[in-house]
């Protein structure tokens, strides 16, 4: 597809929510449990706070382990950390590193002393630019990219 967002990253064009496509998420209980444990979270214009326009969009799926409590955190504040990170939006890979370690630590710090939510979460991110994708993933998720014609996203 000739004007599709890949394609228009590739060519140097502005990648923007206006021309982004379609996007989608979806999880899954599983066979073992009758409720879900998963969370998503999807923001179209990840920028710093009193930022003049976007430059990222974020998708993130976090997998819940012993509770939702964990990745309702994550879905809650793991982006506002990433946006906040001094290394945003210039070093994307960093600022999604320091912002995992700073959500680990307030995820601890709520629940070190009462253990009230003993839960966990692997985390999937995706932020794409005008000019590049990055994925990240903490624990076991994992994340397949794929182009409509089947072509070489490099």
């Amino acid at each position: 597809m000739k004007n599709s967002p890949l394609e228009k990253a590739k060519t140097g064009q502005p990648l923007t929510n206006t021309n982004l496509l379609s996007y989608g998420a979806n999880t899954h209980n599983g066979i073992v449990r009758l409720y879900n444990e998963d969370r998503i979270s999807i923001v179209l214009e990840l920028k710093k706070p009193n930022q003049a326009h976007a430059t990222v969009m974020y998708f993130a799926i976090f997998d819940g382990h012993g509770g939702p409590g964990c990745a309702e955190f994550l879905r809650d504040n793991l982006h506002n950390y990433i946006a906040n990170s001094p290394s945003f939006p210039h070093n994307l890979q960093q600022s999604v590193k320091e912002a995992c370690e700073l959500a680990e630590t307030k995820f601890m710090q709520q629940n070190l002393h009462e253990m009230k939510d003993k839960s966990g979460s692997c985390a999937l991110m995706c932020l794409v630019t005008d000019s590049q994708v990055v994925v990240a993933h903490v624990g076991d998720s994992r994340a397949i990219m794929s182009s409509e014609s089947g072509a070489d996203l490099r």
